[in-house]
């Protein structure tokens, strides 16, 4: 007669508790990254505001645009253009700001000239829109 033998247990798995202390850890840190976004962040007003500045700033750094000698200047006013636009969805008081710098862009990008007269009295409506800020 044979006699039957059990079955060893099979081995557990280790997976499934690092796999949930890996979850746990992503979520809370997730969580505290979160959190001291929201608490770091400033309202919509002072954000539209800082934005404003900041395309300003950018206008400020670029006294004449080059396409020869490269896109940096182009870069910047583009740039300026883009934080612009989010001050004036943020807080359409900055809509003129917002108007100008992409009337600049849109100079430079359909005439690729920032020589002419057009170009400079472009960038005069943009720093007068700046000097409102």
């Amino acid at each position: 007669m044979t006699q039957f033998q059990p079955q060893p247990p099979a081995p557990r798995s280790r997976r499934a508790p690092l796999l949930l202390g890996l979850l746990v850890g992503v979520l809370l840190g997730g969580g505290g990254v979160g959190l001291g976004w929201l608490l770091s962040s400033s309202g919509d007003a002072e954000g539209a505001q800082a934005d404003a500045t900041a395309a300003c700033d950018l206008v400020a750094r670029t006294p004449h645009v080059d396409l020869e000698a490269d896109l940096t200047g182009l870069y910047r006013l583009s740039a300026a253009s883009s934080l612009a636009g989010a001050a004036a969805e943020a807080d359409g008081a900055y809509e003129p700001v917002n108007e100008a710098l992409r009337d600049v862009v849109n100079y430079v990008q359909r005439r690729m000239d920032a020589e002419s007269e057009g170009f400079r009295e472009s960038m005069a409506a943009a720093r007068a829109a700046c000097a409102e800020v």
